[in-house]
């Protein structure tokens, strides 16, 4: 008879029932959610751990030790592929001052002087007077190339053009200053200083006359044989001149000219006239003139000669004035004979 089962006893152990596997827990639906809201809640802390600081969303200054701000760079410059466009509103080109008592003006590039080829070279100063009424004659002279000295009327009408071109040119430029004449039919023009005129008045004149002419470096007179005649006027033009940077040569127009004398007393730098090259409106005569000139100046040292702006005395120069060079005249400006 076969043995009989034994009922189990109460409260006693269960038999295990095999659970799923790891593979089958990881599996699992709630398990899959968790890890993946565990994974997206890492995601967004590191992602927020490497925002720049003014960048978090929190809005508060983050401050990292580990990742620096980085430098932004600074841009380029855009290159230019067209020219840059000109000035629509220039600036007008300031016209040229006139020169006033006690102001020196400046000069361009002066030609080279003569080179002095003996030890006693003559020096030759030669100055062209009454330029002021032609334009035509002054703009001939500029072929000149010589150191040569150019004297200009005030208040005419090409009195400023020339003084401009000439010193364009490299010419030295004067003030040919008009004074009264012993005959009274001949009119010295505007800016005359006369007889008839006191201290006040004769320095008003002459300061004038000054200031209508650009880039004077000094002053000779035109005409004048009775004014230069009176020491008591002459002294009242050369007052004007005195303290200032001007010279004064005297045109000699009358043998009783006391200009020379007064600029000396004064101690306004000075010299005078010693041969006019044209009175005589011949070729033949315009050269025996100069050639009397530089016959002068090898007996003194120097000579100041004066001729007028004249066709044919720039034509006679034009020739000459090579032909002198070569045989060592040395031609200098009316500044560098004055003393």
């Amino acid at each position: 008879m076969a043995a009989k089962k034994r009922p189990p006893k109460r409260g006693g152990r269960k038999p295990r029932t095999p659970g799923p596997s790891l593979l089958g827990r990881l599996t699992d639906p709630t398990v899959v959610a968790f890890l993946i809201a565990i994974a997206a809640a890492l995601a967004v802390y590191l992602s927020f751990r490497g925002l720049p600081a003014e960048r978090a969303s929190s809005g508060k200054l983050a401050r990292s030790a580990t990742t620096p701000r980085p430098s932004r760079p600074t841009p380029a410059e855009p290159r230019a592929t067209t020219a840059a466009p000109t000035n629509l509103h220039p600036t007008p080109a300031r016209p040229t001052p006139s020169p006033l008592p006690g102001r020196p003006q400046p000069s361009p590039a002066l030609p080279a002087p003569t080179p002095i080829r003996t030890a006693n070279a003559p020096r030759v100063a030669i100055i062209i007077d009454d330029l002021g009424n032609d334009i035509d004659t002054v703009r001939r002279a500029t072929d000149l190339r010589q150191r040569l000295t150019f004297a200009v009327i005030p208040h005419l009408r090409y009195s400023k053009e020339a003084a401009e071109l000439l010193h364009a040119r490299g010419f030295e430029i004067m003030l040919h200053l008009p004074m009264e004449p012993e005959d009274p039919h001949n009119d010295p023009g505007e800016g005359a200083v006369l007889e008839r005129m006191e201290g006040a008045e004769i320095h008003a004149v002459v300061e004038r006359d000054l200031a209508a002419v650009p880039w004077i470096r000094g002053v000779n007179n035109h005409m004048g044989s009775r004014l230069t005649a009176d020491p008591r006027r002459m002294r009242f033009v050369l007052e004007a001149l005195r303290g200032t940077p001007y010279y004064f040569v005297d045109s000699r127009t009358s043998a009783e000219s006391v200009a020379f004398a007064v600029a000396r007393e004064l101690s306004v730098p000075t010299a005078q006239r010693a041969v006019f090259l044209d009175n005589v409106e011949e070729e033949s005569a315009v050269r025996k003139q100069l050639e009397v000139l530089v016959a002068r100046a090898r007996a003194d040292g120097v000579a100041v000669g004066i001729g007028h702006i004249k066709p044919l005395t720039v034509r006679v120069l034009a020739a000459w004035l090579p032909e002198a060079e070569r045989r060592g005249v040395r031609f200098v400006y009316a500044s560098e004979v004055v003393s």
